[in-house]
């Protein structure tokens, strides 16, 4: 799949159980925009909070991205490739998609407000489901984990540490205001070197 908006159009895509399933049937593998996770509990502890920060730094300092939790990865032997493997359901999904919508404003700095969160299920009176989050790309200053204070940004399939140079050349290319001097009409001359 496409870097460029490849994650949104994932996310949108996701609309049923069976693009799930397609999802694992073709191979597909975590990647730039791609994490899945497979909790064994349908809470967001404090540990769960922590990753979700360090995704939703890492994404949005880097191309954005899609977290789906209730889909399981296994390494593949020769590629080191985390392959999508297995859907496992969470129960109460309904309960852990409003944890998480409450928690991502909370866990950076600057706070994301704009994620998109929705519940995939086999059937639509089933209460346990797949949670997908869609996290854009941030335009402005980069965006801080509050749970370890690290600027991370996601590097293949894993989430890394923003180093120095890069964190420095994003500061650097938020836009800045259009300043130029104005000066008051009041300013009179009074002699040549005034």
């Amino acid at each position: 799949m496409e870097t460029n908006g490849g994650a949104l159009k994932l996310f949108v895509s996701l609309n049923d159980y069976s693009k799930l399933a397609g999802l694992i049937d073709e191979g597909e593998s975590e990647n730039l925009y791609l994490e899945c996770k497979s909790p064994a509990t349908p809470n967001l502890d404090n540990e769960k909070k922590v990753k979700l920060a360090q995704a939703v730094s890492g994404f949005s300092n880097t191309e954005g991205g899609i977290i789906i939790y209730g889909v399981s990865t296994t390494k593949h032997g020769h590629s080191g490739l985390d392959i999508l493997s297995q859907i496992e359901d969470i129960g109460n999904c309904h309960n852990f998609a409003r944890q998480i919508e409450s928690a991502i404003p909370t866990l950076t700095t600057p706070s994301i407000t704009n994620c998109k969160v929705k519940i995939i299920k086999k059937l639509p009176t089933d209460s346990k489901g797949v949670v997908a989050i869609y996290i854009p790309k941030f335009k402005g200053d980069p965006i801080q984990s509050n749970k370890d204070d690290i600027f991370y940004f996601r590097n293949g399939c894993e989430f890394t540490k923003l180093p120095y140079e890069m964190l420095k050349r994003l500061f650097a290319s938020t836009e800045s205001p259009d300043l130029h001097i104005v000066f008051d009409s009041r300013v009179i001359k009074l002699n040549n070197d005034i």
